[in-house]
């Protein structure tokens, strides 16, 4: 009653041995009876199979059941007999007697369904299918065939393997579209373990249990929408135990134990809060887990275009922010991404200078110094240069072979480049080959080899904007002032509505904030040591209160932009614009506490600024204005350091486990 599938053989060969070892364990000794009393080990051949699970047999329409004929009924039992005497078989003469009996009736078989409108090329390959060759692996699998399981598995459980689309596509582009036109899973840029997942869900009976250890990230991330769906019209999620980033698999990505079963109603959801380092340690959290520890979710009230699952405790701070107004887009315009140049390698200048209107740098694609002309590049951010408030700088260029007219970005011709930029045409010129032959020499024969395959938002780099990185240990938005800098695919931009009257500097404060980053880290997609996606589908759902404080936050944020993140200025700074933020979100709740913060804020300011403007001050008089600031932000006696000295403890259930995020 157990069975076995894996593509690869060798995996099959391991799987029998160690049932091998564990029947044997289990056998006791007796010297006096003949081998010892140990029984001879049974033949696995047709419990373990090589297959690709997630290829079925292609069946007609009007007879699924392969078994429902009459004469293939009859030949199926005599298979089923023979495997089922094959497995407690003891010689080989006879072993090779009943495997030679199954070859035959895999033939008569496979020759009754072509009678019986199967096609020839799959009754072929179900006879042809030899259970005892251990060196080959199937190019499908199909239970009823294989295994005589027609109604579906009771449990099915796995550690499906964490492919994505794009590795899948680079060494089997016919089983990559396969996998898009077959499941319903195959959305976006898919992992392989949805598919799995799905197939999983296929193959149980109609109370059967699927349990697989894989990442959650499927649950809110893009490319899991299909799957998100398909569970959903199937009613097949029940239960999800989060690892989140604690480290209990020797696992590349964070993990969790997850159940699929049909006919559920609920998904009941667990987060784990520490490292489990032994197999003791997890076993004893799994059997001390009961109702209470589970968040409930309705799957009537979740929705295919992200889950948002928290344990108990976080879904009250997430239920306060969630109801709060205003989301990304009725801010922002557009929010895009960098340049996507398809060979950065050769595009990307690094470590420049800038001479006699000359650009140096380092070509990675030459391994050597080169030079072009300025005028036929953009300074370039990458992601780790865009930091928290810092102002932008960086010593990359981008080669940018387009110009711009009438408002949009045009392609120069390669005669153009040529005579207006000989250095940088000699330096392409050089690439050529390469350029050529991006995506698989998709400009062999086109007379603009020197373009950017995938050329977007090009125009958009000039505007004053937001700018953040994609991957983000805490909130990194700054500010482009000037609109001059153009960034990498791993950089996006926001640019704000001409209707919306608060200035930049005001939702900077709050992209900031470490309300959203605790938003981030319990709703978002964590990756390697704790870093997260500030990808825009991961914001989108995040909610921003009614404008308020508009004066003050943009003043802390000018502050912190003009002051060193390393500073102890900067430090104060930052905690007193969270503390504000706190307050746009739980109003309510800080007065009710006594620790709100706002009005001292504002008096605080007022004093340090003496009815200035601060935009309009030179740079030694914000500097005495910011170390004022500081000197009354550090008395222990100033109200609004008193007050946020007690956030934790008059909020233990909303301030508390946000400051310790």
């Amino acid at each position: 009653c157990i069975y076995g599938v894996d593509i690869q053989s060798i995996a099959i060969q391991i799987s029998k041995l160690r049932f091998f070892i564990s029947l044997i364990v289990d056998q006791k000794i007796d010297t006096t009876k003949t081998n010892y009393g140990v029984r001879p080990l049974p033949n696995l051949e047709t419990k373990f199979v090589a297959a690709n699970t997630l290829i079925g047999i292609e069946k007609p329409d009007a007879q699924l059941n392969m078994f429902e004929n009459t004469e293939v009924k009859t030949l199926e039992n005599k298979l089923k007999s023979i495997r089922h005497k094959l497995f407690s078989s003891k010689q080989p003469r006879r072993k090779r007697e009943l495997r030679e009996q199954d070859k035959t009736l895999r033939t008569q078989i496979a020759a009754q369904l072509e009678e019986n409108g199967w096609g020839n090329q799959t009754a072929r390959q179900l006879a042809e299918w030899d259970p005892y060759d251990q060196n080959a692996s199937s190019p499908f699998f199909d239970p009823e065939w294989m295994f005589g399981i027609s109604d579906g598995f009771d449990v099915v459980i796995g550690n499906p393997p964490y492919l994505r689309i794009q590795g899948i596509r680079e060494s089997n582009p016919w089983f990559a579209d396969w996998l898009s036109k077959k499941y319903e899973s195959a959305t976006g840029s898919f992992d392989l373990y949805a598919i799995f997942t799905e197939r999983g869900v296929q193959l149980t009976s109609e109370k059967g249990l699927v349990n697989f250890i894989m990442p959650v990230k499927w649950t809110n991330a893009a490319f899991g929408k299909g799957l998100r769906n398909f569970l959903l019209m199937k009613k097949a999620l029940t239960k999800i135990i989060s690892f989140d980033e604690y480290q209990v698999f020797n696992a590349s990505t964070y993990t969790g134990i997850q159940f699929f079963q049909h006919d559920s109603k609920t998904l009941f959801y667990n987060q784990l809060n520490t490292n489990l380092y032994t197999e003791n340690a997890l076993n004893n959290y799994l059997t001390s887990l009961n109702d209470k520890d589970f968040n409930k979710y309705s799957l009537s009230d979740l929705i295919k275009n992200g889950f948002t699952l928290t344990d108990n405790n976080t879904g009250k701070i997430l239920d306060e922010i969630l109801k709060q107004p205003i989301v990304l887009a009725d801010v922002f315009e557009k929010i895009f991404q960098g340049i996507a140049t398809s060979k950065d390698s050769v595009y990307f200048l690094t470590k420049c200078y800038v001479e006699n209107g000359m650009v140096t740098g380092y070509s990675k694609e030459l391994n050597k110094t080169v030079s072009v002309e300025i005028e036929i590049t953009k300074p370039l951010l990458k992601g780790d240069q865009v930091q928290k408030y810092k102002e932008l700088n960086t010593s990359n260029v981008v080669i940018f072979p387009y110009k711009t007219q009438n408002g949009k970005s045009q392609l120069m011709t390669e005669s153009y480049i040529q005579e207006k930029y000989p250095l940088a045409y000699q330096y392409l010129k050089a690439n050529e080959i390469v350029l050529k032959n991006r995506e698989k020499g998709r400009l062999v024969n086109d007379d603009f080899w020197f373009r950017y395959i995938y050329p977007k938002n090009q125009n958009l780099f000039k505007n004053l904007k937001l700018v953040a990185p994609d991957v983000s240990l805490g909130g990194n938005f700054t500010i482009d002032i000037k609109g001059s800098f153009y960034s990498t695919t791993t950089v996006y931009g926001y640019i704000k509505k001409k209707s919306i009257k608060e200035s930049y500097w005001y939702w900077l404060s709050i992209l900031n904030s470490q309300v959203l980053w605790w938003y981030l880290k319990n709703t978002g997609a964590v990756m390697a040591n704790g870093y997260f996606r500030f990808k825009p589908d991961y914001l989108k759902p995040f909610k921003f209160p009614n404008p308020n404080a508009i004066c003050e936050m943009e003043f802390l944020s000018k502050c912190l932009y003009s002051s060193n993140k390393k500073s102890s200025l900067f430090v104060v700074l930052n905690s007193i614009s969270n503390a504000l933020v706190f307050n746009l979100y739980f109003p309510d709740h800080m007065q009710e506490r006594g620790i709100d913060v706002l009005d001292f804020v504002e008096r605080d300011i007022e004093q340090a600024l003496q009815g200035r403007d601060f935009e309009k001050l030179s740079d030694a008089e914000k500097e005495e204005v910011t170390e004022q600031l500081l000197t009354i932000w550090t008395n222990p006696n100033n109200e609004v350091v008193k007050r946020m000295g007690r956030f934790k403890e008059k909020s233990p259930e909303i301030l508390k486990p946000i400051l310790e995020s």
